[in-house]
């Protein structure tokens, strides 16, 4: 029988945290994101290696989860629609398990945004001149939070010319992240 509740009930219980759970774990592993888009849920990955039960408790700016497992610890997948706006939270995140020695504290900056609905890049000038040309890279955005643009030129010498050398570039990558 498997029971997972978000409320303790029945059968099903484990004893209150008491003292203070370490930030660093042999037996529970937590992943979470550092960014989420205002429409995404926030979601909880990882695993348990020791013990039967499972409590998962964690706070996000006021708004407090509290989730109760018996089964399947070795793969903790949870996701909670918590409606923030854009912005940044603390998140504290306290996971334990019905063995007294394994027991998880994370302390987590989770940052909100609204995400990119275009981008638009382009390189300019179409051709360059060494050591006159400056290589741009010019990009419109619309919509998004917070938004970084970085871009990776790959460049090579070709030839050298009277001690000076001719330079081929090419534009291999543009990611655009919303924070």
């Amino acid at each position: 029988m498997c029971f997972v509740v978000t409320e303790a009930v029945g059968q099903l219980s484990i004893d209150t945290y008491a003292g203070e759970p370490s930030n660093s774990s042999a037996c529970i592993h937590i992943t979470m994101p550092d960014v989420i888009g205002t429409e995404e849920e926030f979601s909880v990955r990882g695993s348990v290696s020791k013990g039967t039960v499972n409590a998962l408790s964690f706070d996000v700016d006021g708004i407090g989860i509290f989730s109760l497992t018996q089964c399947d610890l070795r793969w903790i997948n949870e996701s909670y629609d918590l409606g923030l706006s854009h912005g940044t939270y603390a998140v504290t995140l306290v996971d334990w398990t019905d063995d007294p020695s394994c027991s998880l504290l994370v302390e987590h900056t989770l940052v909100v945004a609204d995400p990119i609905t275009e981008l638009n890049v382009s390189t300019l000038p179409d051709v360059a001149v060494s050591n006159e040309t400056e290589i741009e890279l010019t990009a419109w955005v619309v919509d998004g939070t917070g938004v970084l643009v970085s871009a990776d030129y790959y460049c090579t010498t070709i030839t050298t010319v009277r001690g000076g050398a001719v330079f081929w570039c090419q534009l291999t990558g543009v990611t655009a992240v919303w924070r």
